[in-house]
């Protein structure tokens, strides 16, 4: 859906809508604003590219019963914007986040996740355009920060092309394994992308 289209819906009320998806060009924000106001409150799901600091103000202020969202958490404030979201999203209970290089902050991105999501949040799915970073040792430490919430279902969202799920990483499978064994891990896949 373009701008124009986006921009004529952007007031009417859509009383039953509880999944939103905007692929690939995402509206302004000055046209999101009053489209969140009319219809955010009932939204559950929202799959949106690119997230930064002033739409997360949005999502936090007009769509308070989300409980998915799937995005690109943009620029350098990535990990800030993923700190507001789950501050203000208090029924948050899965989310994607996709990454664009080599320099992603998982391990931050870890830690936020363990200090700001709530006690329902049980599924990360991780998605990398590039091969990932995260080393064994801050995947122990997310999952021993983990063990007395919800069991979490971790996704690797692989791409054919460029990028290797978390599965092609030998370490990082040995702790997968030892903490489904241990139950703090419901699931462990991997995706393809746009399934």
């Amino acid at each position: 859906m373009g701008q124009t289209s986006f921009k004529e819906l952007q007031n009417v009320i859509f009383s039953n809508l509880k999944i939103l998806k905007i692929h690939f060009s995402r509206p302004k924000d000055e046209i999101l604003v009053k489209f969140f106001e009319n219809n955010g409150k009932n939204l559950e799901e929202l799959n949106i590219d690119g997230i930064d600091c002033s739409l997360s103000s949005l999502i936090v202020q007009f769509c308070p019963n989300l409980k998915k969202i799937s995005s690109i958490f943009m620029d350098n404030t990535g990990c800030d914007t993923l700190k507001v979201i789950f501050k203000g999203c208090q029924h948050l209970e899965s989310i994607k986040v996709w990454f664009y290089d080599y320099n992603s902050e998982e391990k931050e991105m870890l830690e936020i996740i363990t200090k700001y999501s709530q006690k329902n949040f049980y599924e990360l799915k991780i998605y990398h355009e590039m091969s990932s970073n995260l080393q064994p040792k801050d995947l122990e430490s997310f999952l021993m920060n983990w063990k007395n919430r919800i069991p979490i279902t971790l996704i690797s969202i692989k791409d054919d092309y460029w990028n290797l799920p978390l599965s092609a990483n030998k370490e990082i499978m040995k702790v997968i394994e030892q903490y489904k064994e241990l139950g703090i891990i419901q699931k462990f896949g991997v995706e393809v992308p746009f399934e």
